[in-house]
């Protein structure tokens, strides 16, 4: 059986929950990631710890409309969103240029 039959497809965001993302987006304190596995991969992050209530709501988002990717070899669950993919890994919310996507 092809996964196409398997996995539901994506489901469009709505256009208010867009509003409410891109806020986000704009406005979270994105710090750029400089440990030494993650040089030669540009990405920021923000920690659950910054802000619950948004946190939980990105991540949710993620979840209900994302897709499965890899980056640099790992996957997740991505929501693309104006040029960048945003993906969950505990306890942080990871934004990266969508072009690096696997």
């Amino acid at each position: 059986m092809q996964a196409s039959r398997i996995l539901p497809k994506s489901q469009p965001v709505p256009p208010e929950i867009l509003k409410k993302l891109r806020a986000l987006v704009r406005e979270s304190p994105w710090r750029k990631a400089t440990s030494a596995p993650y040089r030669d991969a540009p990405h920021s992050y923000v920690i659950f710890f910054w802000a619950k209530r948004p946190w939980k709501f990105f991540a949710h988002k993620i979840r209900k409309y994302g897709v499965y990717y890899t980056w640099r070899s790992h996957r997740y669950k991505y929501l693309v969103l104006d040029g960048e993919c945003f993906w969950v890994d505990w306890p942080a919310l990871n934004k990266a240029r969508s072009s690096t996507l696997d």
